[in-house]
């Protein structure tokens, strides 16, 4: 089985624990290409992909991608860095559409099935305009896969909001200089786990990129799709 990853730094897992190496641990006989960025929106992976030599022949290509398209009120500090990295955001959802239809025109011609993940929230505390927003665009995704009987779509931001229990940290990175320095020096599970524990995180270690206990939540939820849609010819 080959099966490409495309989406942004949850996908790259950078900073994070990866689900992407979870999922390609669980199943038998598979080649795992992973095509994560981090910062990449619906646009960026789009025009990046458009300018890749990508793999064919593929079982499925797994698609997360969208929460960077989302902003929040955030530091001035990320602003001033999206402006740096001149990154294109959707902010509205009818762009947001064009794009996501454009991406999945590119990837369709490469695999048998598509799997499309509904975005993952910012902050595990939910209440706020931008947690809105991203439930609006999971809601699109899932309306662009049920139209397409070659994509199945995965609800994995309902999937880990079921699994935030009790107490919900507001903890989120204060400041772009934070993230960033988080990204480039937080690198292994056990210091992830230390931090996500000492910020009375959950899922997360930052309230956006995941922990060891959420990576196995979404690789988890992947594994058993792509099994519910596998015959033994795929293998």
């Amino acid at each position: 089985m080959r099966i490409l990853f495309v989406g942004d730094s949850l996908t790259e897992a950078l900073p994070g624990c990866s689900y992407v190496d979870r999922v390609c641990h669980s199943l038998p006989q598979v080649e795992c290409f992973n095509l994560g960025l981090r910062n990449d929106t619906v646009i960026s992976l789009t025009k990046r992909l458009e300018r890749s030599d990508l793999p064919r022949e593929l079982d499925w290509v797994v698609v997360w991608v969208g929460v960077n398209d989302v902003p929040c009120n955030q530091h001035w500090s990320y602003r001033v860095g999206l402006q740096l990295l001149s990154v294109e955001t959707a902010t509205d959802l009818a762009t947001f559409e064009h794009w996501y239809q454009r991406l999945l025109a590119l990837l369709k011609p490469l695999t048998r099935r598509i799997m499309v993940g509904s975005s993952m929230f910012k902050g595990e505390n939910l209440p706020r305009p931008c947690n809105d927003q991203l439930d609006q665009q999971a809601v699109l995704i899932q309306r662009i896969a049920r139209a397409d009987p070659q994509v199945t779509f995965l609800d994995i931001r309902s999937h880990l909001v079921s699994h935030l229990n009790g107490h919900r940290s507001a903890y989120r990175s204060p400041t772009a200089y934070k993230a960033l320095w988080e990204a480039l020096t937080v690198r292994s599970q056990e210091r992830i786990d230390q931090l996500a524990a000492a910020r009375r995180l959950q899922l997360t270690f930052d309230g956006l990129h995941l922990n060891s206990r959420g990576a196995e939540l979404v690789a988890n939820l992947i594994v058993q799709a792509i099994e519910s849609q596998t015959t033994p010819l795929d293998t």
